[in-house]
């Protein structure tokens, strides 16, 4: 752009022709492959785990962050990187300067300075020169690229926005403004300001004596600025982190490494555990990206390359996973088989060497100070112990650094103490045996329908030695995609992915080495004309198309009253995950209780049966019992009592009250205002001895009012999107009445909902899980408040009812069928439909009368939670948004989560699901579903301009069109918990984010349902000749020789380095430069490239696998250094002229 401006304002257009083409050439040994890049992994940039997160907050930064000042003063984003000296425990910037900026805003008025002459000198350039056209090329650039680091935030933001959406990469490489466009400003401003001074002291030398003048810039220009950034000329022109001595031990360590004669990878553990960070801090000083990478001949793994290839993304993301919990496996058998599982993924991709680093820890010991990060060297640690205890690697080598007498010659420690308190710590060096080549040939493949992106983080790939994708189909594994979708209702559920190539033939369907240790029953109600009975059935399998795999293994009489089906109801809401029945009513005299889940009792027309609903269970034995009612009473609302709010929720605001009213034994009134109410009553002397379940049925009716404006919450932040804030303050807040009834001491509800309070409607609460032996029984009612908020309750005629067991029996559930091929036609998409599980494990929520769980608490800036038609909406500016549901869990079960959600602007969603000690699952919603490209989404991204009308924001929020987000939770079957999860849809963004929740499921499926593989009968395994004396060699990275004897039959080369499609094999070296492959990469076992030879390509001679873009790189250094001749040449010509 800058040579652009310098073409057009230039008069001599054919001596800028040839400076615009020299330039070029000069730097095309590296512009060559980098535009290769951008157009080859452009997309990969925004997806890299890594990058997501940065990404994420740079282009949802606040408009504050862009302001005149800021930019125009070139302050750079990493100012607000900060850390934590050991000895104050207080956060300070790591830069110098940012401290002195942030700490005192008055500086500003220094740093303005020298906008204020460059900003003159571009004004006068344009006004006063003769020749105004040659010197516009400086405040072009200038006033361009100020105009591009402002963004949307511009008075002309409208057209930042039209090239972000209309050029390709465009929002991507110029995302951090300051590092792209500043030098550009301060280049081009730094002409213009000292044409200012000249302009500025030719006019002032005739009012004032040039001394004066000379003093006068000496003290207002030159003594501030030096004082301001002696900084940068003491030291900090870099981060004092960046100045580090690494230890000797890294060079013998590298030494040894590259002395070893194979091509095997090398992983340098402990690695950060999560995926937003790549820096890495070492005990010895050092805090950066890769550096150990520049001591070896060979590929080392690590985050900072993740932004190349999402093959290594996907290897780091298993190696975390691999190393989640190893510490808590629970029986030798288990360590065993977590052993087995990272040795036969480093197998897979190929590395050799392991080294576990010691140094490795956010403690920076010899800087005194934390660094940001979560690392676990115990965890590296046990990854070695494993592989060494079970004969897979043998140790090395040790190398110990003694951070005691580290020499520290040329480095600078401004937070050290006056001694340092450090250890001796070790390099530990480990070979892993039997590593496969870097060249090999494969003998057979199982080809797959479709293979996930991911699928070395997928679990049901761990069992295929080798597998790739079929140009004419192959196996598909439904439940290893990341991009399915999840619909239905209360009763069933039906799962789709999509599909690029048809499914057409007969398929088996099996469980790939998965034992059946869970079984999906249903439940039934039959009426013969005669009797009622209850008949169960296993779900073998899901319904795949219309192809049914289920199975009746038991039919049981019901010692029903005759005349049940004249029993009147009356009409309520079930507040539970029953099936909302289309025929007949559910009749609350009987209960079904199977294997302590409660089922409602449905009586069908004659001749007929209706579903009642379905559970998993583990167990091969169980029982079926009738439940029936044998008391309902009213009760007593005068025996609840209420809770302080420090006792309750504790988020009591300023000018907060509570009143609980307890006027009737029929009506009870709860009034709160900024904050929560709770209030709770015990029922243990309602029930008797035998009873084992209990309902509650009451009326719920409640209103309330916004109080944010009240307390003018809000009305002082800043705003680029006044319509939108005020179209979302036009929705009413939620009132949450969250209902729990549990034993006291626990927190698991056995019956429980979140309820809007706002619509009068009678509820009934129904216990899912039997009640008898519980000790001390209560029932809890919290009354929640969003922000700034007045919420009035009425509980009116509540009742509960007691159910005793009538009759009991004992069944088994049988091994399931034999399944035999079946015909199979799907285009465009594969549908599995199965019916929805009913247990405490499982949610599925309604957005008629329930929501989710939500934080009340009020963000320093502003945030708001709402009520639409559709679900919830969240807006906050600078704030947290949070919805949530709290589940009991365990490793041993498989689940499905799926929220249903629009994003209207700002960062993307997190789903996160953990316990109260760590997160297990921490990832950005849509990841393989459009991220972060989701048609639909963003329309309030941009700042409003004149032409956002009221009306256009109304319909677009009516408009909106939700996108489901899904993640597959497998069972991890070397690990044994079963603690309560919570599952966080968290919203983080400092601009102006809005999103609307208005689904969220939590299915539980058997275990062994993950590793369901449909296969066709034939075709699905393609077997390859092996050929003999295979050998290779590497005459670049980017270039290998190979070549075997002479075969028959077609050969599969498999080439360990991470996939790319610009990997090809070459038949001579006169065709790795310029001719075309005769074998192009696929992606092979989810990682490596692999390579189909045929035909006259079967051996005997030399062949070379290549990475093209090489070929740019060379065309690029010729150039270059034919520029330089070429330079050279003219200049000595010019001169001898």
């Amino acid at each position: 752009m800058t040579l652009g401006f310098l073409f057009i304002t230039q008069q001599k257009l054919l001596k800028s022709f040839f400076i615009i083409v020299f330039f070029v050439a000069l730097n095309a040994y590296w512009l060559l492959p980098f535009a290769n890049y951008t157009v080859q992994k452009g997309s990969i940039v925004q997806r890299a785990p890594t990058f997501v997160a940065i990404n994420e907050s740079q282009l949802n930064k606040d408009s504050s962050y862009f302001s005149p000042l800021r930019q125009l003063t070139f302050y750079p984003q990493f100012f607000e990187m900060y850390f934590t000296p050991s000895e104050t425990n207080q956060r300070e910037y790591f830069h110098p300067l940012a401290e002195y900026v942030n700490k005192y805003p008055r500086a500003f008025g220094v740093i303005t300075a020298f906008p204020f002459l460059y900003l003159l000198g571009g004004v006068l350039m344009i006004i006063l020169p003769k020749n105004r056209l040659r010197w516009a090329w400086i405040p072009g650039i200038m006033f361009t690229f100020l105009f591009l680091t402002l963004k949307e935030y511009s008075p002309v933001g409208i057209v930042y926005g039209f090239l972000t959406n209309h050029i390709p990469f465009f929002e991507m490489i110029f995302r951090f403004g300051d590092t792209k466009f500043h030098p550009f400003i301060a280049f081009s401003g730094s002409i213009a300001a000292s044409y200012a001074l000249v302009v500025l002291y030719r006019w002032g030398r005739r009012y004032i004596k040039k001394e004066y003048i000379l003093s006068g810039f000496i003290v207002l220009f030159i003594i501030p600025t030096v004082f301001l950034y002696k900084e940068y000329i003491t030291g900090n022109l870099i981060g004092f982190f960046m100045y580090s001595r690494i230890p000797d031990a890294y060079r013998s360590l590298a030494e040894d490494i590259n002395k070893a004669p194979g091509y095997g990878r090398v992983l340098h553990l402990p690695m950060e555990e999560t995926t937003q960070y790549y820096w890495r801090p070492y005990s010895w000083g050092y805090f950066g990206s890769a550096f150990f990478h520049y001591f070896i001949n060979k590929p080392y793994i690590d985050r900072t390359f993740e932004p190349a290839s999402m093959e290594n993304a996907y290897v780091h993301t298993q190696i975390t996973d691999l190393l989640e919990e190893i510490q808590s496996l629970p029986t030798p058998q288990a360590e065993r088989e977590r052993a087995d599982r990272i040795y036969s993924f480093l197998q897979n991709i190929g590395v050799e060497h392991l080294i576990i680093d010691e140094t490795i820890s956010t403690n920076q010991q010899v800087r005194g100070y934390e660094a940001w990060g979560n690392v676990n060297v115990p965890n590296a640690q046990k990854v070695a112990d494993l592989l060494l205890a079970h004969g897979y690697a043998k140790k090395k080598s040790t190398y110990e650094i003694d951070l005691q007498n580290l020499k520290t010659t040329g480095t600078r420690f401004p937070y050290l103490s006056s001694k340092i308190i450090g250890d001796t710590e070790y390099l530990s060096l480990y070979e892993l045996k039997d590593i496969p080549d870097k060249v090999s040939s494969i003998s057979e493949v199982r080809l797959m329908q479709e293979v996930s992106e991911d699928s070395l983080n997928r679990p049901q790939y761990e069992h295929i030695e080798h597998y790739g994708e079929g140009e004419s189909g192959g196996s598909i594994i439904p439940f290893a995609r990341g991009d399915g979708e999840l619909t239905g209702d209360h009763s069933s559920v039906q799962y789709t992915v999509p599909l690029e190539r048809p499914l057409q033939g007969k398929y088996t369907l099996s469980f790939a080495e998965q034992p059946e240790d869970q079984s999906l029953i249903e439940l039934a109600i039959r009426n013969n004309g005669i009797e009622y009975s209850l008949v169960l059935y296993k779900r073998i399998a899901p319904t795949v198309g219309d192809v049914e795999f289920k199975m009746q293994f038991e039919e049981i009489t019901l010692p029903l009253e005759k005349d049940i089906a004249s029993f009147e109801q009356e009409p309520v809401t079930y507040a539970n995950d029953w099936p909302k029945q289309q025929v007949g009513e559910i009749i609350d005299v009987y209960r079904i209780r199977a294997d302590g889940t409660i089922f409602p009792v449905v009586i069908p027309q004659a001749g007929n049966e209706i579903y009642l609903g379905s559970f998993v269970t583990e167990n091969d034995d169980f029982s079926v019992e009738l439940l029936e009612r044998t008391k309902r009473e009213p009760y007593n609302l005068q025996t609840f009592r209420d809770i302080p709010n420090s006792g309750c929720y504790n988020d009591a605001l300023e000018k907060n009250s509570a009143d609980l009213q307890l006027s009737t034994p029929t009506l009870l009134t709860a009034k709160t205002k900024n904050g929560s109410l709770c209030f709770w009553s015990e029922f243990k002397d309602v029930m008797t001895e035998k009873t084992t379940h209990v309902e509650l049925e009451m009326t719920i009716m409640g209103a309330s009012q916004d109080l944010d404006g009240l307390h003018e919450y809000g009305r002082d932040v800043q705003t680029v999107k006044p319509r939108l804030k005020s179209a979302v303050q036009s929705f009413s807040k939620p009132s949450l009445l969250n209902i729990c009834l549990r034993e006291r001491s626990l927190e698991t509800c056995l019956a429980g909902a979140k309820l809007f309070a706002q619509e009068e409607k009678r509820f009934r609460i129904t216990a899912t899980r039997d009640m008898a032996g519980m000790l001390d029984p209560m029932i809890f009612f919290g009354l929640r408040t969003s922000g700034y908020q007045s919420v009035e309750l009425e509980l009116r005629d509540a009742t509960i009812d007691l159910y005793d067991e009538e009759a009991r029996i004992e069944v088994s559930i049988p091994p399931s069928s034999t399944l035999t091929p079946f015909d199979l036609t799907a285009s465009g998409e594969l549908s599995l439909s199965f019916p929805r599980d009913i247990s405490l494990h499982s949610y599925v929520l309604d957005t008629a009368y329930e929501s989710p769980g939500y934080f009340s608490d009020l963000c320093d800036r502003y945030q708001t939670m709402r009520r639409i038609e559709k679900g919830i909406l969240t807006f906050g500016q600078g704030c947290e948004s949070t919805l949530f549901v709290n589940m009991p869990y365990s490793t041993q079960n498989m689940y499905m989560w799926t929220v249903d959600y629009f994003l209207g602007s700002g960062q993307y969603p997190i789903m996160i699901m953990g316990d109260e000690h760590q997160n297990y699952l921490v990832e950005r919603a849509s990841f393989f579903q459009g991220y972060p490209n989701i048609p639909g989404f963003h329309p309030f991204q941009d700042p409003e301009t004149i032409f956002t009308s009221t009306q256009w924001v109304n319909t677009q929020l009516q408009s909106a069109n939700p996108k489901q987000a899904i993640q597959m939770i497998y069972p991890q079957t070397d690990v044994a918990s079963n603690k309560d999860h919570s599952y966080y849809f968290r919203q983080t963004t400092e601009n102006e984010g809005l999103m609307t929740v208005s689904d969220m499921q939590i299915v539980r499926i058997p275990a062994h349902w993950a590793s369901l593989r449909l296969t066709p009968t034939q075709g699905s395994i393609v077997s390859y000749k092996i050929p003999k004396n295979l050998t290779f060699s590497r005459i670049l990275p980017s270039l290998w020789k190979f070549s075997y004897e002479k075969t028959e039959d077609a050969v599969m080369i498999k080439f360990s380095e991470g996939y790319d499609r610009q990997w090809g094999i070459y038949s001579s070296m006169k065709d790795v430069l310029f001719g075309a492959p005769v074998a192009k990469s696929t992606r092979c076992d989810g990682y490596a490239n692999c390579f189909v030879l045929t035909e006259e390509w079967l051996g005997g001679n030399d062949l070379f696998i290549f990475y093209v873009p090489e070929r740019l790189a060379v065309l690029g250094w010729i150039l270059t250094l034919g520029s330089v001749m070429g330079a050279l040449i003219a200049s000595r010509l010019y001169r001898a002229s």
